[in-house]
């Protein structure tokens, strides 16, 4: 079953995506956050009304980086393994070692540093 978000939301998910990407660019990390706290949880609720699971890597990852510009480095960390559960979990069987190739389980490592497991 693909993860793929539903046709009806794909414009506006992707209209927000652009704007939260440019709140980026323009330093407002925290109205950034916001949006991709809203895109999360869009996607997050429709997958109970269509009973299926949609892909919310993506916006956990981003949210990450929104949270990492602004020094929240221990929240920053905790999306970016969400987002790498997600992109594990939405992986097709036997595929799930694809997972590591996703952005998100680099920014984890690269901000855990070796052997370091915060506590979440």
């Amino acid at each position: 079953m693909s993860a793929d978000i539903p046709v009806s939301l794909r414009e506006s998910i992707r209209d927000k995506e652009y704007e939260a990407s440019r709140l980026l660019a323009l330093e407002n990390y925290t109205k950034a956050e916001t949006i991709y706290d809203e895109i999360f949880t869009e996607l997050f609720e429709k997958q109970s009304i269509e009973d299926r699971r949609i892909h919310l890597g993506a916006s956990l990852h981003m949210k990450g980086i929104s949270l990492l510009f602004q020094n929240k480095f221990k929240e920053a960390l905790q999306n970016f393994v969400l987002a790498y559960i997600t992109d594990t979990v939405n992986s097709p069987v036997g595929e799930e070692s694809n997972a590591d190739q996703a952005p998100a389980r680099a920014r984890a490592l690269n901000h855990s540093g070796p052997g370091y497991y915060p506590r979440l």
